[in-house]
């Protein structure tokens, strides 16, 4: 069975799930719970999708939540290039 309708349930819509998969969500908030449109999101314990739905779906969402962007397998990580400078010997001494 599935819990549909569990009033707990905040996210209900399957869109929802494109967003966490384009990106990750982390609370700004330390504890207790806020009400968005009539729905209560608890901060200790809210999931990636609640974060996501709060972030995308609620009018002053970033407020609350951060939205960190993950990288995709084809992007190309981020390399470094290094260059050998010429070190130059100090062999002798100046006087």
């Amino acid at each position: 069975m599935c819990d549909c309708n569990n009033k707990n349930n905040v996210v209900g819509l399957q869109h929802i799930k494109i967003y966490t998969t384009m990106a990750e969500y982390k609370t700004k908030m330390k504890g207790g719970a806020t009400y968005f449109n009539g729905r209560r999101v608890r901060w200790e314990s809210a999931t990636q999708e609640e974060l996501a739905w709060v972030y995308e779906e609620c009018n002053n969402g970033s407020h609350f939540v951060e939205k960190i962007n993950k990288k995709s397998s084809n992007e190309e990580s981020d390399t470094k290039v290094i260059k050998k400078s010429s070190s130059k010997k100090k062999d002798s001494k100046e006087e």
